[in-house]
């Protein structure tokens, strides 16, 4: 187990975080995009609290109505990269690769409008994040054919 899961167990469970979870409220915004009917989804990360299998499965069984239907952009948040991975995402990719882009910086094109994502996430016990510079000059790299 690394320290941020630690950390995150200590948050969840003695902090009492957990409770501020409420499937009926994830449900509810799941249908609400469904009605909404939205010519492009992004998520942005943490569909996770830990990182672990069972809350990415418990995802996939609530995003897939969304991701179904629509077009998706799928990036990690801090609290799906817990673990020390080769590529942040690597273990949410596992399940959810179709929708998420190659690990980053890459681009997406969605009705002519470009998605483009980089990492700043990466495993550290504070989730503090960092792009390195290196990867903002790959980002622009991979902007340019887009312009």
């Amino acid at each position: 187990m690394t320290t941020k899961r630690i950390v995150g167990t200590a948050n969840l469970y003695l902090m009492g975080r957990r409770a501020k979870f409420s499937a009926a409220a994830q449900a509810a915004a799941v249908q609400a995009t469904i009605e909404e009917a939205p010519d492009a989804v992004v998520f942005t990360g943490d569909l996770t609290a830990q990182a672990l299998d069972v809350e990415f499965s418990q995802g996939l069984a609530l995003m897939e109505p969304i991701l179904d239907r629509f077009p998706a952009v799928m990036i990690p948040g801090n609290h799906d990269t817990y673990v020390r991975e080769h590529t942040p995402g690597d273990r949410m990719r596992e399940l959810f690769g179709r929708w998420m882009l190659p690990p980053s910086p890459s681009a997406r094109v969605i009705d002519e409008v470009v998605f483009a994502t980089f990492q700043t996430c990466r495993n550290h016990p504070l989730s503090t994040g960092y792009t390195p510079p290196a990867q903002l000059d790959e980002l622009q790299r991979v902007l340019d054919p887009h312009r």
